[in-house]
């Protein structure tokens, strides 16, 4: 360190200058911060470091990029979340808006019909469930089914198919009428059952990879093995739940009692002797009661009930 005068401080500032920094390019508060400094005359014993000194000068007279370039940033960040925020506001508004609904038609203890917006009349089964998209129409026709339901399909003017989706399968038709049962979705035991009143309906796995086209009076089933079965139907008598009628023709009394129970939702017990008895039997509607009443007319049979169960038993059918 040695110490200087004004003359010599001038002297190193004008050489820093002549390298290369010229007065006439400084913009006004480098030129005010410079006569500060020229108008300072420092005591005499006062030692300067003019690394330090020039460096502190240099500061001074050096514009500030940093500032501008903040703003800079700053205004970039701005432009960012106001972009952000309009993406997220018209998403919200398109979710809420626009996007498709799901149209949910369901049914509690009892079965209810129901009109498609295409035309085609749905009858569904007492606890089941029917859902199609808000843009269902006659050229979009897809619902997917849980339970049972009878299907009365109008033909499409464009020729578009009606397709019905299960827990296992696919059920795809043009226009006509059938019934299709789901029992135990999303199980091991998952099963589709199609039975064809009129026209012609494909049944298929959930990867279309193998099908059935099933005709009049057929009915196919679909199991979650992917095992597809077609035979001709006995009789109409699955469709119990909604024609409320029942009829048997040299039937075996256990299938009769199995038949009946099921649609009822009844336990009826029968002794193993009278399974095998032969019985011709029309039912129509009416309670699980009313229904043993008319066995025992054209059978030597009585029954008794006992807490929820029913019991049959006899000596024999005639």
């Amino acid at each position: 360190m040695t110490s200087i005068n004004d003359h010599e401080l001038q002297k190193w500032v004008d050489e820093k200058i002549s390298s290369g920094k010229s007065l006439d390019n400084l913009n006004e508060d480098q030129k005010e911060a410079l006569n500060e400094l020229f108008k300072f005359t420092p005591p005499a014993n006062l030692s300067i470091d003019k690394q330090i000194a020039w460096k502190k000068v240099s500061d001074r007279i050096t514009p500030k990029k940093k500032e501008k370039e903040s703003n800079s940033f700053t205004i970039w960040k701005v432009a960012a979340a106001l972009a952000l925020f309009m993406v997220v506001s018209f998403s919200i508004i398109w979710f809420i808006y626009y996007r498709p609904q799901e149209m949910v038609y369901s049914t509690g203890s009892s079965p209810k019909q129901f009109t498609l917006t295409d035309g085609s009349v749905v009858t569904l089964n007492k606890n089941s469930t029917l859902k199609l998209m808000s843009h269902f129409n006659s050229d979009h026709r897809k619902v997917y089914l849980t339970g049972e339901a009878f299907f009365s399909i109008t033909k499409s003017k464009a020729g578009k198919t009606f397709n019905i989706e299960t827990s296992n399968g696919n059920v795809e038709v043009l226009g006509t009428v059938f019934n299709v049962k789901t029992t135990n979705p999303n199980s091991k035991e998952s099963e589709t059952t199609v039975y064809v009143q009129s026209g012609v309906v494909s049944l298929s796995d959930s990867n279309e990879e193998k099908s059935i086209q099933l005709a009049e009076g057929e009915v196919g089933s679909l199991n979650t093995s992917g095992d597809l079965v077609k035979e001709v139907a006995s009789n109409e008598n699955m469709l119990f739940w909604k024609t409320n009628r029942m009829k048997f023709k040299s039937e075996k009394l256990g299938v009769i009692i199995a038949n009946i129970t099921q649609h009822l939702a009844v336990s009826v017990k029968i002794e193993d002797h009278l399974t095998d008895c032969i019985v011709t039997f029309n039912y129509q509607g009416g309670d699980v009661e009313s229904f043993l009443k008319n066995i025992q007319k054209i059978t030597d049979l009585t029954f008794t009930k006992k807490e929820s169960i029913y019991y049959l038993s006899g000596k024999g059918c005639y």
